[in-house]
């Protein structure tokens, strides 16, 4: 009797929608906002840099233009369109670490880290989110993180840990590295150049924020993995690893077998290797975006599955099922920009923030400081680019800091603190997607995981925020 209650229950219990159902219901309830939220629109001009920025103090209210449910449909295709450099960016990666794995140096590499670090994987785990949020510090791209994933996942399994780890390690550190950046091009290099700062000045106040708030994410992932080490079958993802371990050879409760690169493998190691370098060298001197490390890579992979030994029949194949695999990152990409379209065409993302503005300025300095972290974190989810916020939003953000008293060094911080943590939190964020897609991990299953370390992410926020208004942080 209580286990046809159970199934009874389990039946009638609501089960939060996945994926792409979730990310439709986000578009129509756009269409809905623009229903409610009046049109309006502030005036825009190309400054110096090229760059479209908004005009402070010009908002005005304009007709509205409400969407349609058609236009709700038509949002999807139009997402895809506006959002296709990163869709695409995001296929050629799947496809070209499809390849990478085809020419065996990824167990090779694996072999060699599990042999390394087989009793110290908190040393492992330490090495992996240091490096990360180094470099996503300087380079502002959090997507590397759909680069690295792949790699981490048989690293993870072979150490004992799960997928979710993988996704943690990786996502989190380049998501504290780009949050809390102390040169990251797409939020404090933008914003500081508006403005007329210094560029990069500011930064020994933002390294404390980057150690404090990578230090949190390190000490929130070692304590999860200390959990599933101990007992593996307390992950969420213990029955879907196993298709992973298979996919990878990775078998539970035995220990790896170590595996010996032959001379090409070597070769292609090395070759695929210089390609990540220079994609970092790219990133840091020339300021390449999503694109071209997609392109770095897709070719540093086919040179490598060459000199490895594979065919060209074989690396088309591979680059085929690579494509497959990560059609459903694209899709989320596309589904995700849909919401803002819709937003956008019916002019109340303006609007939005206007009615922000006006009430932060009625604040005194320091909670107006707060106010604008928190308009961040939350306009993250109609705007989720960290240099597109800054175009929409600090234009406006800089005079009214003035007029509330805030220093403009501590408005960049608010800026760049309530961006760039919620790229890991907020539905309408595409590369959150990705991340999913890759480690099979659901969205409800990671909102649960990551919430608590938001929390904490947070609090160090607003104390940095709050004590950077005190000391006239400059």
């Amino acid at each position: 009797m209580n286990t046809v209650e159970g199934r009874v229950r389990a039946k009638r219990k609501i089960q939060f929608p996945k994926g792409l159902v979730l990310l439709t219901f986000m578009i129509f309830i756009a269409v809905v906002a623009t229903w409610i939220i009046p049109a309006g629109q502030y005036e825009r001009v190309v400054n110096d840099a090229g760059q479209t920025v908004v005009v402070a103090n010009t908002y005005t209210q304009v007709e509205s233009n409400p969407a349609s449910i058609w236009d709700g449909c038509e949002a999807i295709l139009a997402g895809l369109v506006a959002g296709a450099s990163i869709a695409f960016a995001d296929l050629l990666i799947g496809g070209a670490f499809s390849v990478v794995k085809a020419t065996g140096m990824i167990n090779g590499g694996v072999s060699l880290v599990v042999k390394k670090f087989k009793s110290r994987y908190q040393i492992a785990i330490i090495i992996i989110m240091i490096c990360c949020s180094t470099m996503c510090n300087f380079i502002g791209l959090s997507e590397l993180s759909m680069a690295i994933i792949p790699i981490m996942i048989p690293v993870c399994l072979s150490l004992g840990l799960d997928s979710l780890t993988a996704m943690a390690l990786t996502a989190l550190s380049t998501c504290a590295g780009f949050g809390a950046a102390m040169a990251n091009p797409f939020t404090v290099v933008i914003s500081q150049n508006m403005v007329g700062l210094k560029l990069y000045s500011g930064a020994w106040y933002r390294l404390i924020g980057l150690v404090l708030i990578a230090g949190a994410a390190i000490w929130y992932v070692l304590r999860y993995a200390k959990k599933i080490k101990k007992n593996p079958q307390s992950s969420i993802m213990y029955e879907r690893d196993k298709k992973l371990r298979v996919e990878y050879g990775v078998e539970e409760g035995k220990e790896i077998q170590h595996v010996t690169m032959n001379f090409r493998q070597k070769a292609a190691a090395v070759t695929f290797l210089a390609g990540f370098v220079l994609m970092i060298f790219g990133c840091i001197n020339f300021g390449w975006d999503l694109s071209m490390i997609a392109n770095v890579l897709l070719w540093s992979a086919f040179i490598s599955g060459i000199v490895s030994g594979l065919s060209l029949n074989e690396l088309a194949d591979h680059f085929l099922q690579g494509l497959k695999d990560f059609v459903f990152i694209a899709a989320c990409v596309g589904f995700a920009r849909g919401t803002l379209v819709i937003m956008e065409n019916a002019m109340i993302v303006d609007t939005i923030v206007n009615a922000v503005a006006n009430v932060i300025q009625a604040f005194p300095p320091t909670l107006s400081a707060f106010g604008m972290l928190i308009f961040q974190a939350l306009f993250n989810f109609i705007v989720p680019s960290g240099s597109g916020q800054a175009l929409l939003t600090m234009p406006i953000m800089f005079p009214l800091a003035d007029v509330c008293g805030v220093t403009a060094q501590t408005a960049i911080l608010a800026f760049q603190f309530g961006d760039g943590f919620t790229n890991l939190l907020w539905p309408t964020c595409g590369s959150l997607w990705g991340y999913l897609a890759l480690t099979k991990v659901e969205y409800t299953e990671w909102v649960k995981f990551v919430a608590p370390l938001m929390g904490i992410w947070y609090g160090i926020a607003a104390v940095l925020v709050i004590v950077a208004q005190l000391i006239g942080f400059a």
